[in-house]
């Protein structure tokens, strides 16, 4: 499973509770402003960890704050959780091979795309 997928369903899961919070607060609040649980305008790793709790085990949390922490405080910026996001929206999906079980270019018999087509012989009509 790749970071896109893992940042696209952490978000999936504060749609509920922001549609909740929708209703008694005029202002959403932000993926980064549901996991920052004491309102200190960053996330340690604690409460980082507990916002990808369903998502990543807590040793896979661990290891992603620290390349997150581009600054090395022990704690991540709006900014340093922001390239979360970033990241996923700007890096190609994982090749998984042959994804979504569509057919190859060579098993549809097409060219490749940006390649021309190969050229057919004409039919031998000698032979009638």
């Amino acid at each position: 499973m790749n970071l896109r997928t893992l940042w696209i369903a952490s978000l999936s899961l504060t749609l509920p509770v922001s549609s909740v919070l929708l209703a008694q607060d005029p202002k959403p609040k932000s993926p980064f402003a549901l996991a920052d649980k004491n309102a200190d305008g960053k996330l340690v790793e604690t409460e980082f960890a507990e916002a990808v709790k369903p998502k990543l085990s807590l040793e896979a949390a661990k290891k992603r704050f620290a390349e997150l922490d581009k600054n090395k405080d022990k704690s991540l910026s709006l900014e340093e959780f922001a390239a979360l996001a970033t990241e996923a929206t700007n890096k190609p999906a994982a090749n998984t091979g042959n994804a979504g079980n569509k057919p190859s270019a060579g098993a549809t018999g097409q060219a490749p795309a940006g390649e021309p087509k190969p050229k057919r012989k004409p039919k031998d009509d000698s032979r009638r």
